[in-house]
């Protein structure tokens, strides 16, 4: 369920998630989540309305109450890349339940977006004092072409970036060519498992996207994963680079 006030300056999302539901879709989905009841607050203080958003800020909150499915939790992270090894891993922990609270903030100016979430977990753990977990992010980028983030006050899943439109598309021909939309970016990640005994993460992504249309684009990273002592191999660093073409639709 999900709505908004008339100007869409204020909207809110709320779901329940049940996991007895068919073995076939279980399979087929994956889902191994548990039971779920979430729940979304979005309030744009500014939206510069004759822009249709070029400039705004987003703050927001949610929280998310989950039911484990067979009484495990897992949390685990990977380096900003799908392919990439596993670098922190609770493994499975012993809970029937744990609550997650998020905060959110984005400011999109022009060309320039700062983007911020932050979330702090409570697991109340079986057999043992309950544990808190985090993380947060940090993602700043600037389009050198001159577009802004797109932004939909109220899209399919309430408030939310959409997806990117370049001034001109990417073409080449005799008669001339367009270049598309180029974005900077730069991005700060974390993860706190120390009070599970199983360490922390950090890693700065920094980059660049390359649209040639409001639905293909090139990304270009470079990932740096640091992580602590008590993480899958230990103390480490690392560098990743990373390339991915994508056409949606």
């Amino acid at each position: 369920f999900y709505n908004c006030t008339p100007d869409q300056n204020i909207s809110w999302a709320s779901g329940v998630f049940f996991d007895d539901i068919n073995d076939t879709i279980k399979t087929r989905f994956g889902d191994r989540q548990g039971s779920r009841v979430s729940g979304r607050l979005v309030w744009l203080p500014f939206f510069d309305e004759p822009s249709n958003g070029r400039y705004l800020i987003n703050t927001g909150l949610a929280i998310l109450h989950t039911d484990t499915y067979n009484d495990l939790v897992r949390f685990r992270a990977r380096p900003q890349i799908q392919r990439g090894p596993i670098l922190i891993d609770s493994g499975n922990v012993a809970a029937n339940s744990y609550t997650t609270g998020g905060l959110e903030l984005a400011v999109v100016w022009g060309a320039i977006t700062i983007q911020n979430e932050a979330f702090v977990a409570k697991v109340n753990r079986l057999g043992s004092d309950n544990a808190t977990v985090g993380g947060a992010y940090s993602h700043v980028s600037y389009f050198l072409t001159g577009e802004s983030r797109v932004y939909e006050r109220f899209g399919q899943h309430g408030a939310q970036f959409g997806s990117n439109r370049p001034f001109t598309n990417f073409f080449a021909t005799r008669g001339g060519c367009g270049w598309g939309a180029w974005e900077a970016k730069a991005r700060w990640s974390h993860l706190n498992l120390t009070d599970i005994d199983r360490g922390q993460y950090n890693d700065l992504t920094v980059g660049f996207n390359w649209y040639w249309s409001d639905r293909t684009r090139i990304m270009f990273d470079w990932i740096h994963p640091i992580t602590s002592r008590d993480t899958v191999f230990g103390e480490t660093s690392s560098d990743l680079l990373a390339m991915r073409f994508d056409v949606n639709w």
